[in-house]
């Protein structure tokens, strides 16, 4: 009678088992469904017209052509050589004679 002891691992243990298959069917169902739809968005394609392709064309070569000289020739920066002037005032030094004529010997 081992089984009654461990009935309600075992029971534990199969429920598991039956999420993980049902888990597995689910993410193969969910693959199938995104190949499919890929392959429903082909239908109805309507060719734009000639004057839009040209001008869109257009818009791109001149978009390269922007960033090409932007690579090769980069804005040079203009340095602005400006003067300034600064006026200091320094203050009078006065020297002092000495008051009292002292005796050299």
């Amino acid at each position: 009678m081992e089984i009654k002891k461990h009935g309600y691992k075992i029971g534990v243990f199969v429920v598991n088992i039956l999420i993980v298959a049902l888990a597995i069917c689910g993410m193969k169902d969910r693959d199938k469904n995104k190949f499919s739809l890929e392959n429903k968005t082909e239908e109805n394609v309507v060719p734009i017209d000639a004057t839009v392709a040209s001008i869109q064309n257009k818009i791109a070569t001149e978009r390269e052509n922007k960033l090409r000289d932007l690579n090769t020739a980069p804005k040079a920066i203009e340095q602005q050589n400006t003067v300034t002037t600064k006026t200091t005032t320094t203050p009078e030094v006065k020297t002092k004679s000495p008051d009292k004529k002292t005796k050299t010997s």
